[in-house]
């Protein structure tokens, strides 16, 4: 199947699905009022913004299937006609030690607007790793910061599949950094960040703005819509730009070089 020239595969139109289900199903909830005469993060609230949850998430499947069409991007020894694990011993002690990371950022508040440094780590292993590594590392580290330390500004009821929402962004970020940052000269990679930065930003704060509205109220979708851009570029900033400096300095550590000689060495 096609759509305006390019070919869609099969999580492509999963994932515009989702985001059809998704955006119908939110706003026709709240064009009908259902949950707006009841308290901020109410569970009829609450189910509005699960259902809007699945624009996040198909978008992290379109950007998904990108990597499924270019395999060497998931596994960094790939070789066409091997059959790769998906799940190597490696993957998962990266995995193990990302989550981890992203339990240990979750303590981490950045004052004076109280965000944490939760995703950090996942957003490094979508540049450094990949896909896989970024959704499950936050996904698991998450899920554990969620159970040591409830957090009281979210619906407890809501709060499983908004983690995979947000995780699902990540898999975004990854894809534009291999598809248009990864195999590019220093020099040429910084205004590509730049771009990268403004991409998952503007995703960020335009689905997080809309669901505001019916997940805390009118006066938050207000207040959000004006002063959460500034906002939303304060987070960027801090939590990708955090991700960009380890990633660039492992590269030109030769971190990367190093590691694959190694492998070369135990495969001999």
């Amino acid at each position: 199947m096609k759509l305006l020239g390019k070919e869609l595969y099969p999580l492509d139109l999963s994932g515009i699905a989702l985001m059809l289900i998704g955006t119908l199903g939110y706003f026709f909830g709240v064009l009908i009022g259902f949950g707006m005469d009841t308290p901020s993060l109410s569970i009829e609230r609450a189910i509005l913004f699960m259902i809007f949850q699945l624009v996040w998430i198909g978008i992290g499947l379109i950007a998904f299937q990108r990597f499924l069409l270019r395999p060497e991007w998931l596994f960094e020894d790939y070789s066409p006609g091997v059959k790769k694990e998906w799940f190597s011993t490696k993957r998962v002690v990266n995995i193990a030690i990302l989550s981890a990371a992203v339990l240990a950022f979750s303590f981490i508040v950045v004052p004076p607007l109280g965000f944490t440094l939760r995703p950090v780590p996942s957003v490094f292993a979508g540049f450094f790793f990949g896909p896989i590594e970024a959704f499950l590392s936050y996904v698991i580290g998450s899920y554990l910061s969620y159970f040591v330390k409830p957090d009281p500004d979210q619906n407890p009821v809501a709060v499983p599949i908004m983690v995979i929402a947000n995780a699902a962004l990540w898999v975004f970020s990854s894809w534009f950094y291999f598809r248009h940052v990864k195999d590019n000269p220093p020099k040429q990679r910084t205004y590509r960040y730049g771009l990268l930065f403004v991409c998952t930003m503007a995703i960020y704060y335009v689905l997080y703005t809309i669901q505001t509205y019916g997940y805390v109220g009118q006066e938050a979708f207000e207040f959000f819509l004006i002063f959460g851009l500034i906002g939303a570029m304060i987070v960027g900033i801090v939590t990708i730009g955090i991700a960009i400096a380890a990633t660039e300095s492992l590269l030109a550590s030769g971190f990367l070089e190093e590691e694959e000689e190694a492998e070369e060495e135990e495969a001999v």
